[in-house]
């Protein structure tokens, strides 16, 4: 049976390969099926040509070596990864979309904190700030936790003990309410 790509999967390796990123495929293929080795990397260089020299087959993702992993499953060592893994899953809303903003965010995120590393001047720290912030409102709210005096001495042990069903690990609220209702 010939199985057709992820909906929106073509589409979203172009989108990171445009954003400049080296994308390798990473899968796995059954151990007791060697045929399915070949068969994988076949399809793989039909739908995805410019990526056929760019194929790893492993049981084992957490030894990859890369910025980010997305996968759509946790049971073959992607929670070990050492850089950042997304689960990949659409039916939650952890669709391509949601994978290349994020991906997106973490590049900006690296370029700031780089930026942001290479001065001391406080003035110089508001301009990298606002200038990362445009357009990326959890960024500038993620910011401001860190850096406003006011904010950050709220998050204490204390007051999370205090405000226990807020730091209970099913809080259905977003992070960021969380931490105003500290």
């Amino acid at each position: 049976t010939e199985f057709e790509p992820i909906p929106g999967s073509k589409e979203a390796v172009q989108k990171l390969s445009d954003m400049g990123h080296d994308i390798y495929i990473a899968s796995t293929a059954p151990w007791n099926n060697p045929n399915a080795w070949t068969q994988k990397r076949l399809w793989i260089e039909k739908h995805f040509p410019s990526l056929k020299r760019k194929v790893t087959l492993t049981h084992h993702k957490n030894l990859l070596i890369g910025d980010i992993l997305i996968d759509d499953s946790t049971y073959r060592g992607q929670k070990d990864f050492k850089g950042t893994f997304i689960h990949f899953k659409p039916e939650e809303g952890i669709g391509w979309n949601f994978c290349i903003e994020t991906v997106d965010l973490l590049k900006n995120f690296g370029a700031m904190v780089e930026e942001l590393s290479n001065t001391t001047s406080n003035n110089e720290k508001k301009e990298i700030l606002e200038k990362h912030g445009t357009g990326c409102p959890e960024l500038l709210k993620l910011m401001e936790y860190i850096y406003s005096d006011y904010k950050k001495y709220y998050v204490t042990s204390s007051n999370c003990k205090k405000k226990n069903e807020l730091c209970h690990q099913h809080y259905l609220g977003d992070l960021f309410t969380m931490l105003d209702n500290l």
